[in-house]
């Protein structure tokens, strides 16, 4: 279950993006957790606020493909660790698709 430790839109409301540690593998989750995050924030992040995941690059790139296909992709991604994906040229690629697809529908 996710909860939040934001304590309703009072203090939402300081907040101009969320950026939550996204690190599947780290916190014993899969790597649909980032998908599943943020399909749940609209219960607690208010609509005119951003959400950017920061992702591990040890997740990578089951969880940056997960969060690719979730239907609310939020605002952006981060990838703690990333230098290593862009300079593999097949991984950056794979880092492009995904960021692609999400663009449409981040917001």
């Amino acid at each position: 279950m996710l909860r939040s430790r934001i304590e309703g839109p009072v203090q939402a409301g300081f907040v101009d993006v969320f950026t939550p540690l996204i690190y599947a593998n780290k916190s014993g989750r899969g790597p649909e957790w980032g998908g599943e995050w943020l399909e749940a924030s609209c219960a607690f992040v208010p609509a005119d606020r951003r959400v950017q995941l920061i992702l591990d690059v040890l997740d990578f790139p089951d969880s940056l493909e997960a969060v690719a296909e979730a239907d609310k992709p939020g605002w952006g991604v981060q990838v703690f660790g990333g230098g290593e994906v862009l300079a593999d040229p097949e991984r950056a690629e794979s880092f492009r698709d995904a960021v692609e697809r999400m663009r449409p529908r981040a917001g």
